[in-house]
């Protein structure tokens, strides 16, 4: 599910590095992040409520989903993304895969 949405993130040209923040940095595994949807991840002094660390970041950018957390990160780090993108509607990507599914192929 979060392939596909990132997959759609980046083929709509909003796309963002996960292993760099803002200025060209590489993500720090101890560092705090904060996602601004137009330009990407911005590095945070002090970790708050919504922000991401660095290390569930970097597991995100190897698709590496054994460290706790990522995949929860993962679907926070796409809503949020994608938010400003669907106009206050929902993204329903699980519904659309679940109707795929069911459709019959000839």
């Amino acid at each position: 599910m979060r392939a596909f949405e990132w997959r759609l993130l980046s083929e709509l040209g909003y796309g963002f590095s996960l292993d760099e923040d803002v200025s060209g940095q590489p993500i720090a595994s101890a560092g705090a992040y904060r996602l601004l949807p137009d330009t990407g991840l911005e590095p945070v002094g002090q970790f708050q409520p919504g922000l991401f660390n660095g290390a569930e970041l970097l597991a995100m950018a190897e698709a590496d989903w054994e460290i706790p957390g990522a995949l929860a990160a993962a679907k926070r780090l796409m809503r949020q993304a994608l938010a400003p993108h669907l106009g206050g509607r929902p993204l329903v990507s699980r519904e659309l895969f679940m109707n795929l599914k069911e459709v019959p192929r000839d």
